[in-house]
């Protein structure tokens, strides 16, 4: 029996207006993100024009009283549904639509019984199904980065790309020559985290200790905290689980490999 069976009406009724919403801030994002991905220094250009006119907080401290959640999951929703005719809109849509799926997880969805949010991803990767026709997966590249980090909808877009971290291995792009990290690109990427997923970086380049790595996942925690998975080249699938004080860390100490590479 599926988790949605064991849901009430009510209950039903509730899983699908929320997956119904997850799905398409999921879909809204994700088709900003592929468009950023084309152009990646006018991407983190707009990012970082973003953060500093503090749309977007790498502090993760911009989160509404639980009685102002509803008005402010409303807002992003709107946004994310623009259509934008700038790069610095896409920025925003994309980041519209990872705020809401954010804000709903932590003012509704984490309250609600066990059987409801498996119902919701249940729900989520039905109608993903539909809008999002699987893509050839590269072995060593997540199948459809930016919006999996909402938990829920990763899960659910993760069934319906067929990827999984616990089979990812990453190996170094040798053709790919990777550049130095600037301290805003670095803010622009702790303030939208989605962009940090799928990428590679070389940490210590040049020295005794370098080391290629790639961001496969990550996750927010109920208090806002980011935790980062990474995985190491030649560390077969063992992942390693950070926080967003030693993310941020081992960016300082890396140069990142350009967005073709992957």
């Amino acid at each position: 029996m599926t988790s949605y069976a064991k849901c009430s009406y009510q209950e039903k009724a509730y899983v699908d207006k929320t997956a119904s919403d997850m799905s398409k801030w999921a879909i809204a994002g994700e088709a900003q993100l592929d468009a950023l991905r084309e152009t990646p220094e006018a991407r983190d250009a707009a990012i970082q024009r973003l953060v500093e006119a503090g749309i977007i907080d790498p502090t993760n401290r911009q989160w509404p009283k639980k009685e102002d959640a509803a008005n402010y999951i409303s807002y992003w929703s709107d946004v994310s549904a623009k259509t934008p005719t700038s790069t610095d809109e896409s920025a925003l849509v994309a980041h519209a639509a990872v705020t809401a799926g954010w804000a709903l997880l932590d003012y509704e969805i984490a309250f609600k019984p066990e059987r409801v949010q498996y119902a919701i991803m249940e729900r989520c990767a039905e109608l993903l199904q539909k809008a999002m026709p699987p893509r050839p997966t590269v072995p060593g590249v997540p199948s459809i980065p930016g919006v999996r980090g909402i938990p829920g909808v990763r899960v659910a877009v993760d069934v319906v790309r067929g990827s999984s971290t616990d089979e990812l291995q990453t190996v170094r792009p040798h053709s790919i020559i990777p550049k130095a990290l600037s301290a805003g690109e670095i803010q622009s990427f702790m303030g939208q985290p989605d962009l940090l997923h799928g990428r590679k970086f070389l940490m210590s380049p040049d020295t005794e200790d370098e080391a290629m790595f790639e961001v496969v996942s990550y996750t927010r925690a109920r208090d806002k905290s980011l935790r980062f998975e990474i995985l190491f080249e030649d560390c077969d699938d063992s992942s390693l689980t950070i926080d967003q004080e030693e993310m941020n860390s081992m960016l300082e100490e890396s140069y990142i490999y350009p967005s073709s590479s992957t």
